[in-house]
């Protein structure tokens, strides 16, 4: 507990001491209201929704570049997709978009500083379902309805004894991860944001509803096209690709802008499925591991280890200052003896 206490006090301590959030965006215009069509007339007609020119990010131990030199331009009212292998600097991207890293070169346009972010992980106040969804938006109950309905919760809100009342809880403990997400997609969509990050929003949420929440949201046909909104989202399904105005491969830094759709249909075929695409074949992911386990046992014999020799984990130890590993065998011997001395001084005494 003492340990926990000190731990938690550390990152807190850390995070007061690090320095302010520089926003290094530069906001074209400002919007004076909430709709998007009437945020394109205050932007002075502008067809480019966000604009990166020689965008450079470094990772936090500034060992090397996350983003090297990216420049593109995404158009308003399009769908832009991000994809590219695990660690390859997706969420990075985006979070630049959002003005959340910070940039050691280049300039970042936007015509406007508001926008709706959906992470991977949602994250949901303890609230009422409606007040999450709703936040600090002004009350419309057609939207909110239409809102509901596109993103699939109609039928969930119904299975609720209290309805959209029901209280998700801390972090919506009380929903399942596909509702979380959900509910975190159809906040971000009643906005009316001109602008909407997600960050694989679909993985969480079985084929069917992805399939049917990508047409009924994300699609030409989709709400947000409707509403002239632009969606920044990246994924690991090349399924949606064709589907996409713009699609932006990231590879080790770099970023490749597939703006044909040739391009866009060669990159899908060419895509790792069981990286990709997680609504693909259920044993995609236990070939994944079978291949995983095949590379670590091949490492292991490069090296004359096998998995089940005792050397091997003498060699993890050898990472652990010695004086840790003397003091918890002590303590571990010091507690033994403290639970087993009073039985043994009452046998003493009675004897």
């Amino acid at each position: 507990t003492i340990m926990s206490i000190l731990a938690c006090i550390t990152r807190i301590q850390d995070f007061l001491n690090s320095p302010e959030p520089e926003d290094q965006r530069h906001i074209v215009g400002t919007p004076s209201s909430d709709s998007a069509a009437s945020s394109r007339k205050d932007y002075g007609n502008v067809d480019v929704a966000i604009r990166f020119s020689n965008v450079c990010v470094e990772a936090r131990d500034k060992s090397h570049l996350v983003l090297d030199d990216v420049s593109f331009e995404i158009s308003t009212s399009t769908l832009a997709l991000v994809v590219g292998s695990v660690g390859s600097g997706k969420s990075v991207l985006l979070k630049t978009i959002l003005g959340e890293t910070h940039l050691t070169r280049g300039e970042i346009q936007l015509p406007a500083a508001r926008v709706a972010f959906c992470d991977q992980t949602a994250w949901l106040p303890c609230m009422s379902i409606r007040e999450v969804i709703v936040g600090e938006t002004p009350w419309d109950e057609g939207r909110y309805k239409n809102t509901i309905d596109v993103c699939a919760l109609r039928y969930d809100i119904g299975q609720f004894p209290s309805g959209d009342a029901t209280i998700v809880g801390s972090n919506g403990s009380s929903l399942s991860g596909g509702q979380k997400q959900r509910v975190a997609l159809a906040r971000a969509v009643y906005s009316l944001a001109p602008l909407l990050v997600c960050d694989d929003v679909l993985s969480a949420l079985d084929s069917e509803t992805a399939a049917a929440i990508f047409r009924d949201v994300f699609s030409s046909t989709g709400i947000l096209k409707r509403q002239g909104r632009t969606t920044v989202m990246a994924t690991h399904s090349v399924q949606w690709l064709t589907s996409a105005d713009r699609v932006l491969a990231v590879k080790e830094g770099k970023l490749s802008i597939l703006a044909d759709e040739q391009e866009i249909i060669k990159y899908s075929e060419t895509a790792i499925p069981s990286a990709h695409d997680p609504l693909g074949d259920d044993e995609a992911p236990l070939e994944a591991l079978d291949e995983l386990k095949t590379e670590l046992e091949f490492a292991l014999a490069s090296q004359g280890t096998r998995a089940t020799d005792t050397g091997l984990y003498a060699f993890m130890l050898q990472a652990v200052p010695k004086f840790i590993v003397i003091s918890f065998f002590v303590a571990t011997g010091v507690m033994a003896l403290a639970e087993s001395f009073p039985g043994s001084c009452k046998r003493m005494v009675i004897i």
